[in-house]
């Protein structure tokens, strides 16, 4: 398979909750998440882009080549098969009994949860036979130094805050010569 096709691109788009972002929400993504076999939008692609490809290999459903494997991925994933996973799988992650939903987005595709998810996937794709957490080797993490001790969540700096209202840090270039 080359770029996919209009009536692969719509199977695939016609799977259980890919009508928006499986992070976000947005309306009509177009890109993919190959790793997880989610839809994504373009601002949330350029996100799992910064994960690394170990984590989120992401492909365009209109501008990329897709392999026949890559298809059998999406074909078997899909974002509401994601999410049931990540929700069922939630106390089997290493965040502290946090929901998955409530950990920051590099932490969610961090998480053992999505490691799993991603190794069950391209076993449901080449009809294997799905792997278990125990099944997989341990993968040591830094704890985020960022995080509260407290247990809550982490935010970064103006997250949730629209752009306008961030007021720049002095010496900051901007687009037009303007400072």
């Amino acid at each position: 398979v080359d770029t996919m096709n209009v009536e692969d691109s719509s199977r695939v788009k016609g799977l259980p909750g890919n009508s928006t972002c499986v992070d976000c929400n947005s309306t009509a993504p177009t890109w993919t998440s190959l790793s997880h076999g989610t839809l994504i939008c373009m601002e949330c692609s350029a996100r799992h882009r910064g994960f690394g490809v170990h984590i989120s290999f992401v492909r365009s459903l209109a501008l990329d080549r897709f392999g026949e494997a890559d298809f059998k991925k999406m074909m078997a994933g899909g974002n509401q098969s994601f999410i049931n996973f990540m929700n069922e799988h939630s106390a089997d992650t290493d965040a502290d009994g946090e929901r998955w939903t409530d950990l920051s987005l590099r932490e969610r595709y961090e998480s053992d949860g999505a490691r799993l998810y991603r190794e069950v996937l391209k076993a449901r794709a080449e009809g294997r036979e799905e792997p278990k957490l125990k099944d997989l080797p341990k993968v040591e993490r830094k704890k985020n130094p960022d995080r509260k001790m407290s247990g809550s969540t982490f935010r970064p700096l103006g997250a949730g805050v629209p752009k306008e209202l961030i007021i720049p840090s002095y010496g900051m270039r901007f687009i037009g010569g303007l400072r």
